[in-house]
């Protein structure tokens, strides 16, 4: 009895937890660094990996799920080209967490629903309908020179078996 008590007040603390840090207050600061993260995805949704890459660091790198290995800005950029040619963004939902920001360098944790239309790579739709792919993120930027630019990021794909008070899981049912 008493632990199924604990677990109910822990469930219900989890869920109004995840539901204050998404209604969070942001500052001055901590909005400069979630426009920069919106300004990207709006970037990727239109396909403008121009405008992408000037909101990344010269620095940047991210771990390559596929390889292990840690890659640098220029192959990012290949593997963005890659993507993006074989695929449509139709829409894309950000949820926030939370945004840090310590000085000059800032952390933002979220999760992200892509509506993605698989492409044949030219272009053309191939049949079958769009895939909702959720992932969750966390972003690391510096200030420089006035401007918030990306240094890495890590992104982690959400599952059907997240728990029921899991940011993925509420992302996903959304």
């Amino acid at each position: 009895m008493r632990l199924n008590k604990f677990i109910s007040i822990a469930v219900s603390f989890g869920f109004m937890w995840s539901q204050s840090v998404q209604a969070q207050q942001l500052n001055s600061a901590q909005r400069e660094v979630w426009q920069t993260v919106e300004t990207r995805w709006r970037a990727w949704q239109a396909d403008d990996l121009e405008k992408m890459l000037i909101l990344y660091h010269s620095r940047f790198h991210a771990w390559n799920r596929v390889t292990g290995r840690l890659d640098a800005q220029d192959a990012m950029l290949a593997r963005w080209k890659t993507a993006l040619q074989s695929e449509k963004i139709l829409a894309v939902n950000l949820q926030p967490i939370a945004v840090e920001v310590y000085g000059e360098f800032a952390a933002v944790f979220y999760v992200s629903r892509e509506t993605v239309k698989v492409t044949s790579g030219a272009g053309n739709e191939e049949g079958g309908p769009p895939n909702v792919v959720a992932i969750r993120w966390s972003d690391y930027l510096v200030r420089e020179k006035g401007r918030w630019l990306f240094v890495g990021y890590n992104g982690v794909p959400c599952s059907q078996s997240e728990p029921a008070d899991s940011p993925c899981r509420l992302s996903l049912e959304k």
